[in-house]
């Protein structure tokens, strides 16, 4: 076990470069992708630092140079094992698409699955990953929510949670730890924090990774630095919160007319140079506005599992759709309709014969939009293929206490050009809208980024929606757009054609809609 010392920060200050350019990478490892600039100087200054932390903005691209730090250790026998965790949403994507994209060297890799954990196949499963040779690569990767499951007492020794499997890698294995989207450590107080942070000690490197290290107010950064060094604020004789907020904020003492009793409340923050100092020592912080050779539209796809509700009706009806296409009754318009219903279930509501709509709740896709958001502070374009999905997206964000518009076809004209000025004003900093009503002619740019809450079959919806927040000439300004998507179902074939710029819609034949169900 290897923990940061006080003197942790002296030494990320000295952490040398080597000469620039993609060929100087060290010889025992070599990326399997070119990076940006940007992603190759921050790998080459941090690479054998044992913690930093990465305060990228969203769409600037973190995630490549901490997979290439992941790779460089392991070249240099310095680690065997990583433990990456991650939101719910984004986790599969790791496992997925960015280690298999970005990793220069075979790696054995598990996506930790918390509905699964109870199998027997999949303990035995686990088993053999976590007895990986100590020779090679593991990477574990797990949501903040799985290492919060711990077997219970009596249950069977052999049975391992989320926290026993994080615990085997990290107490086994030499092992880097990685917190993407670190601010769901900002609360100290919280289980999570504490169990997180106690996990981070048996982890001979540490890096975290968010665009938003100061979600609320600056004491978020308090436990998301103390996880890379516990002693960072020793220096300052702040060995607690209490007194780390004392340091830093400037309170005010009122006491209560009722009962006497005295309480203290935040009436402005002070020392705000000196914090801003840790933060540029522990981490490195970057702007999409600061780097030159980013492209212009960057994609990203977050994911999400259906309840058990959902995945009954969705294979009900798949089961009644795949006996319609044999039948004489196929037609172009029949089909797309039916496919429609399909994918109204993944968004949580069915539509019945009689007119009404069964909702189901709860809603992991409206979840998964507002993780994705959560922790923006720049304005956002969520688009949303149904109604029922922009009422419940509007409504979620404003309980959240989160300015929005909405804009669809059931908004007057009037109110249309008053709500797209709000939003242009910064008034609302999202802006919930149907393609088909906002898809054209407007002007959006002060978006950063884009959420397809939902997909339309429609080619043409995909590349006028996305033309809101970027056109050409604004290759200046890049913008990043979310995918929401519910694992193994229409919605991945609806994403995949999109992507490679086929109208589903001009496609419909009765062997081929077999093939997408």
């Amino acid at each position: 076990m290897v923990c940061c010392s006080a003197g942790l920060v002296g030494r990320l200050l000295a952490g040398g470069l080597v000469a620039p350019g993609w060929l100087f990478f060290p010889m025992n490892y070599t990326p399997k992708t070119k990076p940006f600039e940007h992603q190759r100087e921050l790998f080459e200054r941090t690479r054998d630092l044992e913690a930093h932390a990465l305060f990228w903005e969203p769409g600037v691209g973190k995630t490549k140079p901490t997979i290439d730090t992941i790779g460089h250790l392991f070249a240099e026998g310095k680690i065997n094992g990583a433990l990456v965790l991650a939101p719910k949403a984004v986790a599969p994507n790791w496992m997925l698409d960015e280690l298999p994209l970005h990793l220069g060297c075979e790696a054995t890799t598990f996506l930790w699955d918390t509905a699964k954990a109870g199998n027997k196949g999949y303990q035995e499963a686990l088993d053999v990953f976590l007895d990986t040779p100590r020779d090679q690569l593991a990477v574990l990767v797990m949501s903040y929510d799985a290492i919060m499951t711990e077997r219970k007492k009596g249950a069977a020794r052999g049975l391992k949670k989320g926290l026993e499997a994080a615990q085997a890698m990290l107490k086994e294995r030499d092992s880097i730890m990685v917190l993407d989207e670190s601010a769901r450590i900002k609360n100290p107080d919280s289980k999570r924090t504490k169990r997180v942070t106690a996990a981070g000690k048996h982890a001979k490197f540490r890096r975290i990774l968010t665009g938003t290290p100061v979600v609320n107010s600056p004491f978020d950064v308090f436990a998301q630095l103390r996880f890379l060094d516990p002693e960072v604020w020793a220096s300052i004789g702040c060995s607690s919160f209490a007194s780390f907020k004392a340091h830093f904020g400037v309170w005010m003492e009122h006491t209560r007319n009722d009962n006497g009793q005295s309480f203290k409340t935040l009436i402005d923050y002070q020392n705000m140079t000196q914090l801003a100092k840790f933060v540029d020592q522990l981490g490195s912080r970057l702007l999409k506005t600061s780097v030159l050779d980013l492209p212009p539209k960057m994609y990203e796809k977050r994911t999400f599992t259906m309840t058990a509700e959902q995945k009954r009706l969705y294979e009900k009806m798949k089961k009644e759709f795949i006996i319609w296409l044999d039948s004489d009754m196929v037609t172009a318009p029949l089909a797309i309709t039916r496919m429609l219903r399909l994918q109204q279930i993944t968004s949580g509501f069915c539509p019945t014969d009689d007119g009404n709509t069964i909702v189901i709740e709860p809603n992991p896709r409206i979840a998964c939009v507002l993780e994705a958001i959560e922790d923006l502070q720049h304005q956002c374009i969520i688009w949303c293929k149904y109604q029922k999905t922009i009422d419940l997206i509007a409504a979620a964000l404003t309980k959240a206490g989160k300015t929005n518009v909405v804009y669809d076809g059931r908004v007057n004209q009037t109110d249309r050009e008053t709500r797209r000025e709000a939003f242009k004003a910064g008034e609302a900093q999202f802006f919930v809208a149907n393609p088909a009503a906002a898809g054209e002619g407007l002007t959006l740019h002060m978006a950063k980024t884009v959420v397809y809450a939902e997909n339309s079959y429609k080619l043409g919806d995909r590349l006028q929606s996305e033309d809101r927040a970027h056109r050409a000439g604004m290759d200046d300004n890049p913008v990043l757009y979310i995918d929401v998507v519910a694992e193994a179902t229409i919605d991945a074939v609806i994403l995949r054609a999109l992507r490679n710029k086929v109208d589903l819609a001009n496609q419909i034949t009765g062997d081929k809609i077999k093939t997408w169900i």
